[in-house]
């Protein structure tokens, strides 16, 4: 018979951390990719800093863009903050590096790392375009899957649909992959609000990011910073799991 071990209170402890790991990992918190856009066809050098809050847990999540050549690399880390910082759980890290052909965001390598011993929620993507295929890991194991054309990765495909708003488009669609399966991102305007930062107004307009899940995603994003996001949360059955607000920016 199966004995269940008492868990230790660090396993207590970073049990909601965890859920913040599986969260970000799905790349629902890239939605924070808060890149000045200037003009639809520009990408500008960047960087933010988002507070992340979930089940009393906090954590800071720094995004940077960087422009080596013709080839982008965007970072985003998420590092515990608080007495759990304590802990010695590394960061969460992701990157992306991706093209622009055509003024269309094209991703060359994604690759996620939990911060954890173990590797089984980390993931790997390399788009081999010429071959029309990606190869990469995740969920534990080796996956290979078609790609389709404007397949994007859990960190840019924000930043892809704030393009298409720029361009005048008002329910962009994307398709993103996830490192074990492809899936379609449509972004639903609901409605238009005003939140305060730094204690200034800021008009946004509230997106429904529907993504045939029952974990459902909002955005605010600000139409005056070329759609940077503001505010993002995240519920289940109505109850909110997940909140991240915009600390600091190049942008403001």
């Amino acid at each position: 018979m199966a004995i269940n071990k008492p868990k230790t209170y660090r396993e207590l402890c970073l049990a909601p951390y965890r859920s913040l790991i599986r969260w970000l990992g799905m790349g629902i918190l890239l939605a924070l990719i808060g890149m000045p856009l200037g003009a639809a066809d520009a990408l500008l050098p960047y960087n933010a800093i988002y507070k992340v809050s979930r089940s009393g847990l906090t954590a800071e999540r720094r995004i940077e863009l960087r422009l080596n050549g013709n080839t982008y690399t965007l970072v985003a880390t998420t590092k515990l903050t608080g007495l759990l910082a304590l802990t010695g759980r590394g960061p969460i890290i992701e990157e992306s590096h991706f093209v622009l052909e055509n003024n269309r965001i094209r991703p060359l390598r994604y690759q996620l790392e939990d911060g954890s011993d173990s590797h089984d929620k980390d993931i790997q993507i390399n788009f081999d375009w010429p071959s029309g295929k990606s190869h990469g890991y995740a969920k534990g194991k080796q996956r290979t899957l078609p790609l389709i054309s404007g397949l994007l990765d859990p960190l840019t495909f924000q930043l892809a649909a704030r393009r298409s708003l720029m361009r005048g488009e008002t329910t962009p669609v994307v398709h993103v992959h996830e490192g074990d399966r492809i899936r379609r991102y449509n972004f639903v305007e609901e409605a238009t609000q005003m939140i305060q930062l730094r204690k200034k107004p800021i008009d946004t307009i509230r997106y429904f990011v529907d993504r045939g899940s029952k974990r459902r995603l909002y955005c605010w994003l600000a139409p005056t910073l070329d759609y940077l996001p503001i505010r993002l949360e995240q519920r289940h059955h109505e109850k909110l799991k997940t909140l991240s607000t915009l600390v600091d920016s190049s942008k403001m």
